[in-house]
């Protein structure tokens, strides 16, 4: 444990951010950029291992060594059931142990939100935050961003299951270019 109280720590940093994950990351390259001196702690290893860099195998990270597994105490909120909730011990957090998934909430959830009283948290409020989070693949379009620190992409890897779904049976006598 960091003692903050001592000077020499005073005098070095400004800010200091326990936890790399995605949130301690992006606190941490905001506050860096505005000029202050920021310490980051993170308890996790590096994330290099071959379950983070081939995303395909991501689940193996869930429970393994790069997971804080925590203990959920059950509650009737979330049916009275008992599990462990995946919380990634590695830089990156559980950004890392999760395949890498960028994914927004729904706009009818922030529309429902600011319909609540959450003032700032309409679908349109908070689109113009994640664009400019964004740097797809595609470039900017009306719903994507790009230029922006976190690199997203559309999914790359199909199992033959799921390319298999994505064609239409043959009776339906598509056209090849839909197939």
């Amino acid at each position: 444990m960091i003692d903050t109280s001592n000077k020499e720590i005073q005098s070095h940093y400004d800010f200091i951010v326990v936890g790399a994950g995605a949130a301690g990351s992006v606190l941490a390259a905001e506050l860096s950029a505005s000029g202050a001196q920021v310490l980051v702690i993170e308890s996790g290893g590096s994330d290099d291992a071959p379950t983070i860099m081939n995303p395909s195998i991501w689940f193996y990270n869930v429970g393994g060594p790069l997971d804080y597994h925590l203990p959920i105490t059950p509650l009737p909120q979330l049916n009275n059931r008992k599990f462990n909730m995946a919380l990634g011990h590695v830089l990156g957090g559980g950004t890392s142990i999760n395949a890498m998934v960028w994914m927004r909430g729904m706009q009818r959830d922030f529309d429902g939100w600011a319909k609540n009283g959450a003032k700032g948290w309409a679908f349109a409020d908070v689109l113009p935050v994640f664009k400019q989070q964004e740097d797809w693949e595609g470039g900017a379009n009306e719903w994507r961003g790009s230029g922006g620190p976190i690199h997203s992409a559309g999914q790359k890897i199909l199992t033959q299951r799921r390319q298999s779904s994505l064609k239409p049976p043959a009776r339906w006598a598509c056209p090849s270019w839909m197939t």
